[in-house]
């Protein structure tokens, strides 16, 4: 399949697909005729990819992955130790994130007449 019948079928561009072969993330694509000439193999490959970035792993993570699939017979494993430190890393962010929204609700009710009453009223809703 070629490029552009790949980027189709999986919703994505063409350029995000040469972006993860140039990051190493797809391995060697055969060439025909000087084009990349996708298999099955490949397109599961970039369906995992996108399936992983959707999850919030990034480059180097979904090297990892990939790599445990090509090199270990149960690489459930590190699927496993990898998602569930990044569930972590997401939690740790909802609290950060939720934070800071408290701050700008906080600054949006803003009636101070200095900056030193504002940054003292959103401290005390941080």
């Amino acid at each position: 399949m070629k490029i552009g019948e790949v980027a189709e079928n999986l919703s994505i561009a063409a350029s995000r697909i040469r972006y993860y072969e140039s990051e190493g993330l797809l391995g060697e694509i055969p060439r025909v005729s000087a084009r990349r000439d996708f298999d099955a193999e490949t397109i599961v490959a970039l369906d995992f990819i996108m399936l992983a970035q959707s999850a919030g792993f990034s480059v180097g993570e979904i090297k990892i992955l990939l790599a445990s699939y090509n090199q270990n017979s149960d690489p459930k494993t590190m699927w496993r130790r990898l998602a569930q430190s990044k569930r972590e890393q997401i939690k740790a962010d909802i609290i950060q994130l939720q934070k800071m929204d408290r701050i700008l609700e906080a600054l949006l009710r803003c009636e101070c007449s200095s900056l030193t009453q504002c940054v003292q009223q959103s401290h005390e809703h941080g």
